[in-house]
Order: C-alpha cells, then structure tokens, then sequence
C-alpha cells in the first residue's frame, strides 16, 4: 500500500493535536506539508495530481488532496460544491485554514472546538472526496485499457489501493 496515504489519518490527529495546543504555525505546516507521509520538497500546487504514475515520489499532504479537482463521476465531490455554491473544490481547504488559524466563524471558537472543526472537515470532505476519486481514476484507468494489449494493473491497482488506504487509515488505535 502507499504509507502516504495510509498515515493521512495520523496527519489529521496531529494537525487536530497542534491546533489544540495553540500552535497555529505548525498546524498549518503539518496541513501544507504533512508529517507521518512523505511530503514533497516542490509546493503542492505543483506537485502532480492523484491520477499520476509519479504521485508517490511527491507525497502526500492533507493541501494537496483539498486542492483536488473533483472526477467528473464524483458525486460526492459535486454535491460538496452545488451545496456551498462554489465554483472550485477548494471549500474545505478554505473551512479547514479558517479553522487552523481562528478565522471568521472561528475566532470565538476555543481550541478545542477549533480541533474538531479541523479535523471533522480533513475527514468528511477532504479524505471521503479524495478516496472516492481515486476510485474513479482507477475505473477509469481499467476501462482504457485496449483489448489487445496486456493490461498494466499497476496503475489500476495503485490508485485503488490509494483510495483504500486513504479511507481506511492506520487503523490502529
């Protein structure tokens, strides 16, 4: 599997534990850059989207995967942007900032609530729309491949598998 994405759930506990402890310049650089996955020297926007062969060279962070473009069959995704009127798939990542540095609707919020916030948006709308796409890019990957040509499950089966692990975490507890 891909530690990156396998350890984006110790990401969150961390950024969620920095905000919790007043450390809003770490929160931020632990969302941009990430902790426990393999991080990218480059900056997100310039890394490569999760459908490249080349992603695992460039890591993971909770950034780039708010920074995501929705696949078009990402239901999820779209419903996220009809419901708050945006034309981009930056919501979350918009919420998420706000809720890391105390901004807008957060400025009265304690720390911990501040945590939750930031840690229930990375996991409900960041991770699910992340997971969910990286499932369409895989059947998507599947169905191009030509019928007379030996299929090259390597890329189906890594970006299955980077949803997979992006749902299910490091499941230890």
């Amino acid at each position: 599997l891909f530690l990156a994405d396998l350890t984006a759930d110790l990401d969150v506990r961390a950024i969620g534990a920095l905000v919790e402890m007043g450390a809003e310049n770490a929160a931020y650089d632990a969302y941009r850059w990430g902790v426990h996955s393999l991080a990218s020297s480059s900056s997100s926007s310039e890394s490569s989207s999760p459908s490249s062969s080349d992603d695992d060279e460039h890591g993971f962070s909770m950034e780039s995967a708010a920074e995501l473009t929705y696949h078009p069959d990402n239901t999820v995704g779209q419903s996220f942007l009809q419901y708050h009127s945006e034309t981009t798939s930056n919501y979350a990542q918009v919420q998420t900032l706000k809720a890391l540095r105390g901004e807008s609707e957060f400025s009265t919020a304690t720390l911990v609530q501040r945590r939750i916030a930031a840690e229930s948006i990375m996991v409900t709308m960041t991770m699910h729309a992340y997971a969910i796409d990286s499932m369409h890019r895989a059947v998507d990957a599947c169905e191009d491949v030509d019928e007379d040509d030996s299929p090259d499950v390597g890329t189906e089966a890594r970006l299955w598998d980077r949803g997979v692990a992006s749902l299910s975490g490091w499941a230890q507890e």
